[in-house]
């Protein structure tokens, strides 16, 4: 199955930075408005966007994770600078919120479209790779369950791996 297109995530429907920028500045803006409380987050915001436009050619599977990958580098870019230019390091620990709560919002993305990706296997493909890398169980364990032989649940296994990463590359 592959996914609808209103369904594709960012990288997969190519967008252009134009796009990435109207569907993601508003989120973007309030991430570094929580996460660095004292950085300038529009100058932020537009050094990040800058620095992606650069990179346009990039392919990226997870645009939200790589926005803010590049905006903090830029808000430690920034401090680095002013630091060198004999100011006070411009960065305290105390501005930087916690990365594993601002993580959340990419990890919620990533963990959706891998959800979308293994429902849209055919049942019994989704059912041997469901048992195995959530389920924790051997092969051996999954042919007696369903009564297969291992060499079927190794070929099932195979094929759920090929139309996933199908699915990832399209």
């Amino acid at each position: 199955m592959l996914l609808s297109e209103s369904k594709k995530p960012d990288a997969i429907r190519g967008d252009s930075v134009e796009e990435l920028f109207r569907r993601h500045v508003g989120w973007l803006r309030d991430i570094v408005k929580c996460r660095f409380r004292r950085a300038s987050s529009d100058d932020v915001v537009q050094e990040t966007y800058l620095r992606v436009a650069r990179a346009e050619n990039s392919v990226v599977l997870h645009p939200k994770a790589y926005l803010i990958r590049i905006a903090t580098n830029v808000v430690y870019d920034q401090a680095r600078r002013a630091a060198a230019r004999g100011g006070r390091y411009a960065l305290n620990i105390d501005d930087v919120a916690d990365d594993a709560a601002l993580q959340v919002a990419a990890d919620q993305d990533a963990a959706l479209l891998l959800k979308q990706l293994i429902l849209g296997l055919p049942p019994l493909y989704r059912n041997v790779f469901i048992l195995s890398r959530f389920g924790g169980l051997s092969y051996e364990q999954i042919a007696g369950r369903h009564g297969v032989s291992v060499k079927t649940v190794e070929y099932r296994m195979s094929r759920a791996l090929a139309l996933l990463e199908a699915q990832l590359r399209d």
